[in-house]
């Protein structure tokens, strides 16, 4: 129910949509350009981000866009507060992150799961 937690849940998302968007392709990652900023202050790149992860859900495969925008309005849907925080203290950020490699680890064990039956 953490903040923080659920806001790094939702950037590993976005992340992963990014990545399946571009097929692999060199590029500077959302991870590259905004993960130190999104932990520290989300409020400032939310935005931003959201709209980025929007143009790269609309080139992946409708089965795949559908799958990650249930899970994108899952994860936000979690959020208690009306509004993003503005910073995130030193132990929100490190939350952060265990929210960040706890839903990476999460997709690719469905995908395993997918893969294997």
């Amino acid at each position: 129910t953490s903040t923080a937690y659920i806001l790094g849940r939702i950037f590993a998302v976005f992340e992963v949509v990014e990545k399946k968007s571009m097929n692999g392709e060199g590029y500077a990652t959302l991870k590259n350009k905004y993960f130190a900023m999104f932990c520290a202050a989300p409020m400032r790149v939310f935005p931003i981000i959201y709209k980025i992860t929007q143009n790269h859900l609309r080139v992946i495969r409708k089965g795949l866009k559908i799958y990650y925008e249930k899970m994108i309005e899952e994860i936000i849907g979690q959020l208690n507060d009306k509004s993003l925080p503005k910073s995130l203290t030193l132990e929100e950020q490190g939350i952060f992150i265990l929210g960040y490699y706890h839903q990476i680890q999460k997709i690719f064990t469905k995908k395993e799961e997918i893969e294997n039956e």
